[in-house]
């Protein structure tokens, strides 16, 4: 598979079946379509968890960007071909942009399992301040847990006022998204006791994902 951290501009989108029912067919069907425009196919962990509402979509295909518009011809093309029962809906779809270099520390391609943070600095005035800390601390401290094989960081390609227009894409191989997150957990109490957390950061929605196939 072509790794995230491989990429310089990507297309998230978001998106689940029309109907439950059809899961498998729509999985099936979409894994393919992924699979011939450079992509891959990510199945969201949890959408619901107990006490808060659903992020709303079951799946997220992440694509190069140059890969987007005949990966939108070839699932239009295979919605009639299916009748229709395969169809999806779109809950979001955003370019993004890479911002830094990332940082590798296992140089395998069988990535598993994605960590996505939508994050932001709370404060405009410091964003330069933030966007430095972000690279120069806390990146190296969240590769520091053991937790990912690459850690990668975005930018909205076309920025949105009052949202989180930056991501950061962690890459899960050898233990289960699970796990990885347990781990990158587990640093965090000793990283804020240490000062290393800046007080302008503020997280958005993060999304758990696992390849599918």
């Amino acid at each position: 598979m072509a790794a995230v951290h491989g990429l310089d501009a990507i297309s998230l989108i978001a998106a689940k079946p029309i109907r439950p029912t059809d899961q498998q067919r729509w999985t099936d069907w979409l894994v393919a379509h992924a699979d011939s425009h450079g992509g891959e196919l990510w199945r969201l962990l949890d959408p619901a968890p107990a006490g808060r509402p659903g992020a709303g979509h079951s799946h997220v295909v992440h694509l190069p960007t140059s890969s987007s518009a005949d990966f939108d011809a070839a699932t239009e093309l295979a919605r009639d071909a299916v009748g229709g029962g395969a169809a999806h809906v779109e809950i979001q779809r955003d370019g993004w942009r890479r911002a830094g270099d990332g940082l590798q520390t296992d140089s395998t391609t069988d990535v598993t399992g994605l960590i996505i943070a939508h994050v932001l600095c709370a404060d405009p005035r410091r964003t330069d301040e933030w966007d430095a800390w972000y690279d120069q601390q806390h990146l190296p401290d969240m590769m520091g847990s053991d937790a990912f094989v690459a850690g990668s960081r975005w930018r909205r390609a076309e920025p949105r006022t009052g949202g989180a227009n930056h991501l950061t894409i962690y890459e899960v191989a050898g233990i289960s998204v699970g796990e990885a997150i347990e781990r990158s957990a587990a640093v965090m109490p000793q990283l804020v006791a240490e000062g290393r957390k800046h007080d302008s950061h503020a997280g958005g929605l993060t999304w758990a994902l696992e390849r599918v196939r």
